[in-house]
């Protein structure tokens, strides 16, 4: 729901990234940033978030990812409604160097230390 930019886009992806993984899905089912309707509203940050939590939770036992996923859905399925936009693709890394800015770096931090409180230390 959320668009790119933004903790809850990433807290939503890892959603996703964690279910596949602990299903044993054959696949990732991708980042949808904004619904993935919004043009240009995705970013490789959130392919990139979804492919560290991927990793990290591979082999977790599902009595420890069950409790995981209840918490980091319970930090945002409240605001789908109201989800925030976030940023084009154009906003969040600069066009020339293909880098992500330092505001979209800190969200993914911010992102990444709410998983490892969860239990689900990343790698960068």
């Amino acid at each position: 729901m959320a668009g790119p930019c933004t903790v809850m886009c990433l807290l939503e992806t890892a959603a996703q990234a964690i279910t596949d993984t602990a299903s044993g899905r054959e696949l990732l089912s991708g980042v949808a940033a904004a619904k993935g309707v919004t043009t240009n509203c995705n970013t490789p940050m959130e392919a990139r978030f979804m492919a560290e939590v991927a990793r990290a939770s591979a082999g977790v036992d599902l009595n420890v990812i069950n409790p995981i996923l209840d918490e980091l859905i319970g930090m945002y399925e409240k605001d789908y409604k109201t989800a925030p936009a976030g940023k084009i693709f154009d906003d969040c890394y600069d066009l020339v160097t293909l880098t992500p800015s330092d505001e979209y770096v800190k969200v993914y931090d911010e992102a990444a230390a709410i998983m490892e409180k969860l239990g689900l230390k990343l790698g960068k």
